[in-house]
């Protein structure tokens, strides 16, 4: 297995395993996720300043995160997506420590992901990994908090 920067031709296959690992959730998110309707221009545009890391076995893509550079400090990974048949195997957080690596070799100090509430298993894989909360938020229309904001310092690198 393989974690490596999506190639430009890979975006909307890397958008299709995006929705086919989301589909568990679609009974379970309100909102519903705009992966459903996201386009591969959208997708593209949701990276910012950023790009796509993709995890691929025997030349076929069964993972991914996107990333976004936010600021100096900060490094936002999003949509982080493993095929069903592949989960369990510690394949999530591999793409997270990649992300990591990336934040680590830019001197960034902090890694920021969104998770709904709806999803406690999520939030609780990311609190494993040393993430915790900083903010709860509600999606437009909504009163009460539909997900949180979650944060992990990285450790300075010394040269």
């Amino acid at each position: 297995m393989q974690i490596r920067e999506a190639r430009f031709d890979e975006h909307s296959q890397a958008l299709e395993l995006i929705r086919q690992a989301f589909v568990e959730y679609a009974t379970l998110l309100d909102p519903p996720s705009s992966v459903g309707w996201e386009t591969v221009e959208s997708f593209r545009a949701r990276m910012g300043d950023g790009g796509v890391l993709v995890l691929e076995s025997n030349q076929q893509l069964i993972g991914c995160v996107l990333y976004e550079r936010r600021g100096n400090d900060t490094l936002y990974l999003g949509r982080l997506s493993v095929l069903p048949a592949y989960r369990g195997q510690g394949l999530a957080k591999q793409l997270v420590a990649a992300v990591e690596a990336i934040a680590q070799a830019e001197a960034r100090q902090i890694i920021q992901i969104g998770v709904r509430l709806a999803l406690p298993k999520l939030i609780a894989m990311y609190q494993q990994l040393g993430y915790t909360i900083t903010e709860y938020h509600s999606h437009q229309g909504y009163t009460e908090p539909t997900y949180v904001t979650m944060q992990h310092h990285l450790a300075p690198t010394t040269a």
